[in-house]
């Protein structure tokens, strides 16, 4: 009896539950985020939205499954799939220009794609120091 009584005591315990008895984790998906910003203006982005799986601890239930959340947390859309305009900025120069106002080594610079017209790497290079914090 005693030995009954401590192990339904540690598992209260660990259950952080007042009442004695096993306990158990109920998951389910929390509500999808909202989409993200798409990842191109022109010539096809990705836009993504994301879910959480969450979770309870709770006292069993005979028969239920101590399962975690079944299905995917990201999901992804494409979106300005549209062609871009021949005489408009390229995706590369547009990536590389998104680092102008950010700041770096205490200074702000205007970047540039290092090799203009190719989509080989993700390579930008400094042009011009615009300003020093």
């Amino acid at each position: 009896m005693e030995q009954e009584r401590s192990q339904r005591v540690q598992v209260t315990q660990t259950s952080n539950s007042l009442e004695e008895g096993l306990d158990n984790t109920a998951f389910w998906w929390g509500e999808w985020a909202k989409w993200t910003g798409c990842t191109r203006t022109c010539g096809g982005g990705i836009k993504t939205q994301e879910r959480h799986c969450l979770q309870q601890r709770r006292l069993a239930v005979e028969g239920a499954d101590n399962q975690t959340c079944t299905g995917t947390s990201k999901r992804y859309q494409l979106c300005n799939i549209q062609e871009c305009p021949a005489n408009g900025r390229s995706f590369r120069d547009e990536q590389c220009s998104s680092f102008n106002s950010r700041v770096y080594n205490g200074r702000t610079y205007k970047w540039t794609p290092l090799y203009p017209g190719e989509e080989r790497c993700m390579c930008c290079k400094v042009i011009i120091l615009l300003h020093m914090f």
